[in-house]
């Protein structure tokens, strides 16, 4: 067999199938991540209730997904002023992760079991950030990593009432000052005609 060299046809329909092999690979490494962390979720709920060391890789499992997450939307907006909101939009995601993580300390009881669960729970909620990278992608994680935190907290034996109450005051906070934060930028808006 003779080899030849490709065709400008060939190079072009090469190009878009490089590009999703690419985007392919990319997503098994965000799926294989987010199967990690939730083995790892299991592995910590079933376990005994006693172990302190657990907070540290679910820390670092939770801060790279929210990381990670959050540059992937930097990296995939498009240039200018989209670009600039993103990035933004990033670090609020990752300053309200750090503000749940504050609220939630501050109203469960202390104890060193109940700080690791709460510290391991908060972590191992940041797991679905990582496909928080556009806004309706951020919304969804926002709600399962609540609903994660929780359940991984009440596993580890955190009060259920207690818990309920700190998901819903943490969350919740974040909803009614990013739901001020909106009204107030429309009415802005409206107010000043869109100049």
């Amino acid at each position: 067999m003779v080899a030849r060299k490709p065709s400008a046809e060939t190079r072009a329909d090469s190009l878009p199938a490089r590009l999703f092999t690419s985007w392919r690979r990319l997503l098994d490494r965000m799926v294989l991540k987010t199967r990690d962390g939730i083995v790892h979720v299991r592995g910590v709920a079933a376990g005994p209730q006693d172990r302190g060391f657990e907070g540290a890789p679910a820390v670092a499992i939770g801060v790279t997904c929210l990381l990670g997450g959050a540059g992937l939307g930097v990296v995939l907006a498009p240039p200018g002023p989209p670009s600039t909101a993103e990035g933004l939009a990033a670090l609020t995601s990752i300053l309200w992760a750090f503000a749940r993580l504050a609220i939630l300390r501050l109203m469960l009881p202390r104890s060193p079991q109940a700080d690791s669960a709460i510290r391991t729970a908060w972590a191992l909620g940041l797991i679905p950030w990582l496909g928080g990278f556009t806004p309706t992608l951020r919304l969804l994680a926002w709600a399962i990593s609540g609903v994660v935190t929780w359940a991984v907290a009440i596993r580890r034996g955190v009060d259920r009432p207690a818990m309920n109450r700190a998901v819903a005051f943490a969350w919740g906070a974040q909803a009614v000052v990013v739901a001020i934060g909106y009204l107030l930028r429309n009415l802005a808006v409206l107010l000043l005609g869109g100049a």
